[in-house]
């Protein structure tokens, strides 16, 4: 399930089915609207690289941990934090190019 949920994320970044609000980049002119979305790409991407290091971080401990039900190493949990961030980075990459101003 975990998993799932953040490669959805990944996924949802790409068409941009996130939860956003539009009505401040509507409002505006193409070009300042432009540059609130550009602002809020940079500082989703930079959400997603505190999740990528955050992930790493956690994987670490995972080496030493395993699930009781499923005897899994725990790693293999937190590896979809790092996973899911750098899918979304590059979706979120590949999203500002299909918007240019």
């Amino acid at each position: 399930m975990i998993w799932c949920i953040f490669l959805g994320a990944a996924a949802a970044t790409r068409s941009g089915d996130l939860i956003a609000m539009d009505t401040l980049v509507t409002s505006l002119s193409a070009e300042n609207g432009w540059k609130v979305k550009l602002f809020a790409y940079v500082v989703t991407m930079a959400f997603f690289v505190f999740l990528i290091v955050c992930g790493v971080r956690w994987m670490g401990f995972g080496f030493m941990e395993y699930s009781t039900v499923m005897n899994l190493p725990m790693y293999v949990v937190y590896l979809a934090m790092p996973v899911g961030g750098v899918l979304a980075v590059m979706k979120t990459i590949s999203a500002t190019h299909d918007h240019p101003p």
